[in-house]
Order: C-alpha cells, then sequence, then structure tokens
C-alpha cells in the first residue's frame, strides 16, 4: 500500500522541525507497525510543498500520483490544502472557492479511477 500526502508547508513539515511534519510522524508510525508485525508493506511519501495552491497541485499531482502507484496496487492519498489557497490578494483570495472546488475534485476523480481512497484534512485538522 502507499500512501501520498499532498499539501503545503505544513504537510513537508517546514514548520516541525523537531518531529518531521506530520507525515514523517505518519512515515514513523508504519515503521514501527512493520516492524513488528507481518503486515503488508506500507509506503509513506512526503509531497508537501511550501506556498503551494490547489492550482498547483493540479499541474503536478498525475505525474506524482502515476509515478508512485503501479496497477493493482492500493492507494491512500491524503490532500491537505487550503491556507494558502485563502490568501487575500487585492480583496481576492489567490484562488477562488469556485477553482479550489474544482481543483480538488479533479484530483480525486484520479485518484478514484485508479481504485485508491481519499483523505481531506483541514485547515484545522
Amino acid at each position: 500500500m502507499k500512501i501520498l500526502c499532498f499539501g503545503d508547508s505544513v504537510t513537508f513539515g517546514e514548520i516541525d522541525t523537531d518531529n518531521g511534519g506530520w507525515v514523517d510522524q505518519l512515515k514513523k508510525h508504519y515503521i514501527s507497525l512493520q516492524a513488528n508485525s507481518t503486515r503488508q508493506d506500507i509506503s509513506v511519501y512526503n509531497l508537501g510543498i511550501g506556498g503551494e495552491t490547489t492550482d498547483a497541485l493540479c499541474i503536478r499531482f498525475e505525474i506524482e500520483f502515476q509515478a508512485r502507484i503501479k496497477k493493482g496496487l492500493k492507494a491512500l492519498v491524503i490532500f491537505a490544502y487550503g491556507a494558502n489557497d485563502i490568501v487575500i490578494h487585492k480583496n481576492k483570495n489567490i484562488v477562488p472557492l469556485k477553482y479550489f472546488i474544482r481543483n480538488l475534485k479533479q484530483c480525486i476523480q484520479k485518484v478514484q479511477q485508479n481504485a485508491g481512497e481519499v483523505i481531506l484534512l483541514s485547515l484545522t485538522a
């Protein structure tokens, strides 16, 4: 199983230098589980990029997804976006709400077309 974590600097772990961020904590958790059992092999990928919005996600998502997921392999994709999309510039969100929704739907559909599962994390998660 592959777990792909897409998001911004919080996903990447830029602000949590002591613990490596939540994705690194997730990796450590699965490594310890695998060391103590005969469970399936699980790989966790940190695909967070500081400052990224869902507009940029759409540009790179399919390439990143296809590079890591082989046919028949189970995938879980976690999307943690919103903080950069709602930044106000010239009295408007950098990514208007309708585009934010469209962008996430587009990426979710690509995951589901490959029989993958999706988790959405909110800004306060």
